[in-house]
């Protein structure tokens, strides 16, 4: 996902382009409704004795992870942005590239896609 619709749009269409004949693409995706109904905004983990400090927001269409943790008495900070792309925007994106959306499933057992319930956007097209 890039910050321009353009961008995505144009990779989709790479994606199309690439595809062999009556080849199947893929695309798995978080849930945006699903992460921002369930946000958990401030976490703190430890994972083989380092404590990692979480924040989460959802800012101007992006949902952001800020991450930060101490090593030997150093200081690290990573944030990561993910694009809040719905299912809809991938819609428009397959629409305008001519791709067949085939099916949307909500998790790695294939069950249905269900918009405020399911983890992931699995989106199956040709």
């Amino acid at each position: 996902y890039f910050e321009n619709d353009e961008d995505n749009l144009n990779t989709i269409k790479a994606i199309k382009a690439n595809l062999k004949p009556n080849g199947i693409g893929v695309i798995d995706f978080m849930n945006v409704d699903f992460v921002l109904n369930n946000l958990v905004t401030e976490e703190v983990k430890t994972i083989e004795d380092i404590t990692f400090k979480l924040n989460r927001s959802f800012e101007k269409g992006h949902i952001i992870k800020d991450i930060a943790f101490t090593i030997n008495g150093e200081n690290y900070n990573y944030q990561e942005r993910v694009k809040a792309l719905k299912l809809e925007d991938f819609k428009s994106f397959f629409k305008s590239a001519g791709i067949e959306l085939l099916e949307v499933f909500g998790d790695y057992k294939l069950n249905a896609f269900q918009k405020n319930n399911s983890e992931r956007l699995i989106m199956i097209f040709m």
